[in-house]
């Protein structure tokens, strides 16, 4: 059985392996079961997910903890682990730390959307939320993009110097900066990520402009919001997973409902854009929300233990 925690899962799944490994098991396209996740909810905002996912060869399942108010701790708001068996014979294969897999697969998926959907002369990212993924996903879109600038932007600005410090520290060429406006720093942006636990919009769609690409990952639950109606409404939607976006994500689901835009409007998920789909023009402006999904779990984890 192999074991890997956080720096071996780092030194197994670069972005640059990780990101064409999913893209070439998505584009296969083969068979999972990925039944909803289960939510259990305390108090505080503490949470405990179960997270499965099975295909013929392999099944594998991720326990998760989520604390937020570890974030003022210095401490993971997320911890867990995952579990991957050998389905033809059932044996447990490897034990994986899941939440450097979370962070990592999350930000791959993100990064390949990008790669589909950002226009290929983007050269300013602004990261939006301060919190563990913020230089997951800088390093990651780094590894599609060859971006110039990166922005950060956080309601807390110690909390934002010292998150642009870190992603300066590990992406060494780049030109980092604290955006000191969120609507300034947007509109200037070519691609903007959020990773945030917002329940309120934090981006206008009347701040996007031709051929931006947004990208929203934060939010999870239908209580959760990281962008305002406008900002589906104007633009080309892409989603990780269909039927789990259309059950947990709040972004999709307030403009949905509000009738600003119809569940058709969805143009395509992650299998779609790895199979081919993407940029139609260099004036459009895309949209790509992601919940996470099981499937992403099992392929990363499958990457790690057999290379794809």
């Amino acid at each position: 059985m192999q074991f890997h925690d956080a720096a071996s899962l780092a030194r197994s799944l670069p972005f640059g392996r990780l990101i064409e490994g999913l893209r070439g098991l998505y584009a296969q396209n083969d068979a999972i079961d990925v039944p909803q996740r289960l939510v259990v909810p305390a108090s505080r905002g503490r949470e405990l997910l179960v997270m499965p996912a099975v295909t013929d060869r392999l099944a594998g399942t991720k326990l998760l903890s989520i604390v937020p108010d570890n974030a003022a701790k210095s401490q993971p708001v997320i911890q867990g682990t995952y579990v991957v068996f050998d389905f033809e014979t059932g044996c447990p294969i490897g034990v994986l730390d899941a939440a450097e897999l979370t962070s990592r697969r999350t930000a791959a998926v993100s990064a390949l959307a990008a790669d589909c959907l950002a226009r290929r002369d983007a050269s300013r990212l602004l990261v939006v939320g301060t919190g563990n993924l913020a230089p997951y996903f800088a390093e990651a879109m780094l590894a599609v993009r060859p971006f110039e600038r990166i922005d950060i932007w956080g309601r807390n600005p110690d909390r934002a110097a010292a998150a642009a410090r870190l992603i300066a520290n590990r992406t060494g060429h780049v030109d980092v900066r604290v955006a000191q406006d969120l609507a300034d720093s947007a509109k200037a942006a070519d691609v903007i990520s959020c990773v945030t636990s917002s329940a309120e919009p934090l981006i206008e769609g009347s701040w996007l402009s031709a051929g931006m690409h947004l990208d929203l990952v934060g939010g999870y639950r239908p209580d959760m919001r990281e962008a305002d109606d406008a900002c589906f409404a104007r633009a080309s939607i892409y989603v990780d997973a269909r039927d789990a976006v259309l059950a947990e994500s709040g972004d999709l689901l307030h403009p949905i409902n509000n009738g600003v835009i119809g569940k058709g409007d969805i143009l395509g998920d992650i299998t779609d854009l790895a199979s081919g789909a993407g940029r139609s023009g260099d004036a459009q402006i895309t949209v790509f929300k992601a919940v996470g999904t099981a499937a992403a779990d099992l392929f990363a984890a499958r990457i790690a233990l057999h290379g794809g």
